[in-house]
């Protein structure tokens, strides 16, 4: 993760780098891919065990976190999914990030943070008997 101290004194925090992936249908042609988070991200080591709240963009407000697919803001729960774009053949490279920002009173200097955060693929293929 990347620490950003901004003017307001919030701080600002990126993936490093992003969790990058393949998904592959080993026997078949991926037709879909869907993913949304399973909950909300769980945060550790801010001002009383406080939680930022979910983004509904890529980029976070105050005390807000966004988990990024391929450059799409997540959302909770298999209503509100969101697909890949341009599914074809049978691999499909996928993308991970993080961006978060925290208010001057959500967090203390010399704390250490983290993020817990579900992330649930649904994958429609068709398969290819006898492959």
């Amino acid at each position: 993760m990347n620490f950003t101290s901004n003017s307001d004194g919030s701080l600002s925090i990126n993936s490093a780098s992003n969790l990058d992936f393949f998904i592959t249908a080993q026997n078949g042609t991926l037709n879909a891919i869907d993913a949304y988070l399973a909950s909300a991200p769980v945060s550790s080591g801010f001002v009383s065990s406080k939680q930022l709240s979910l983004a509904s963009s890529t980029t976070p407000g105050s005390d807000e976190v966004a988990v990024l697919l391929n450059n799409q803001a997540l959302s909770v729960g298999s209503g509100s999914k969101t697909s890949v774009s341009s599914v074809s053949g049978n691999q499909k490279a996928i993308s991970l990030g993080l961006v978060a920002k925290a208010s001057a009173s959500s967090f203390a200097e010399k704390t250490v943070v983290g993020f817990s955060v579900p992330v649930i693929f649904a994958v429609d293929l068709t398969s290819t008997p006898g492959s």
